[in-house]
C-alpha cells in the first residue's frame, strides 16, 4: 500500500491552510516524493511474461533515518549514530526553524528562493523561530517544529506575512537567506497583518510513517 510523504503546517490564529494529499491512480505520479519498484517478468527467451509497479512500504527503521538525517531532533536510536558522526556539517543542515516569508511566494518547483527569502521586512535577524525543544519518538515517522511570532517582538508591526520556510538554524542569524542557509520546504497560508502584540503560531507537521509496518 502507498503511504506519500505529509507535511502540513497548521497556523494557529487563522484558518488552517493544510495540503491534502489525495491518492492518485495507477500509473500517475503524485508531485511529491515517493519510493517503488518496477518488475519485468520474462522467459529464457525474452518474451514478455509479466510487468508491474508497486510503491514501497516504509518500516521504522526506515522512518527514523529520513527524519533522524532531516531534522537536528533528540530521542534518536542509536542506528542513527553513523548519522551523528559525520560531523558538524550535517548538524549545522539539519531543520529545526521556521520562518515568515511574504504573501506572493511562487511555490514552483523551479522558482527563485533567493529573492523570496531575502525579502523585505523578513530578512531582518528576528524572522526565523528556532524550536528548541524539537524531539522524535523512534517509529513514529512524524515529527513538528512550533514557531511563534509576536508583532511587535519579533514579527514587523504592519508586515504582511503569508509563507513559512522550514529552515536550518544557521548558527542563530535568525533569518533564511544568508549563506549557508538551508531550505527544506515552504508553506502558503492565508495572508497575516500583524499588529502590536498580535500572536501568530504555527506547527509544522513531517509525516513518513506507514501504517502497520
Amino acid at each position: 500500500m502507498y503511504r506519500p510523504i505529509m507535511a502540513l503546517a497548521i497556523p494557529a490564529c487563522i484558518l488552517p491552510a493544510i495540503l491534502l494529499l489525495a491518492p492518485t491512480s495507477d500509473g500517475v505520479a503524485p508531485d511529491i516524493p515517493y519510493g517503488m519498484a518496477s518488475i519485468t517478468h520474462m522467459d529464457a527467451e525474452g518474451k514478455m511474461l509479466g510487468s508491474y509497479s508497486v510503491h514501497n512500504r516504509l518500516i521504522d527503521e526506515g522512518e527514523d533515518w529520513i527524519v533522524g538525517g532531516l531534522f537536528n531532533a533528540g530521542g534518536q536510536s542509536a542506528s542513527l549514530t553513523p548519522l551523528r558522526a559525520i560531523g558538524e556539517y550535517l548538524h549545522d543542515k539539519r531543520f529545526n526553524s521556521l520562518c515568515l516569508g511574504p504573501p506572493d511566494f511562487n511555490n514552483r518547483e523551479n522558482a527563485s528562493m533567493e529573492d523570496f527569502v531575502t525579502a523585505a521586512p523578513f530578512n531582518m535577524r528576528n524572522s526565523c523561530v528556532v524550536d528548541e525543544n524539537l524531539s522524535y519518538t523512534n517509529g513514529t515517522g512524524v515529527i513538528s517544529i512550533h514557531g511563534r511570532w509576536i508583532g511587535g517582538q519579533n514579527a514587523e508591526i504592519g508586515a504582511e506575512a503569508g509563507s513559512i520556510t522550514v529552515c536550518n538554524e544557521n548558527r542563530n542569524t535568525r533569518h533564511c537567506g544568508v549563506e549557508g542557509s538551508v531550505r527544506f520546504a515552504v508553506v502558503e497560508i492565508t495572508p497575516v497583518t500583524f499588529s502590536d502584540g498580535d500572536v501568530l503560531d504555527v506547527e509544522y507537521v513531517f509525516d513518513v510513517s506507514t501504517p502497520d509496518s
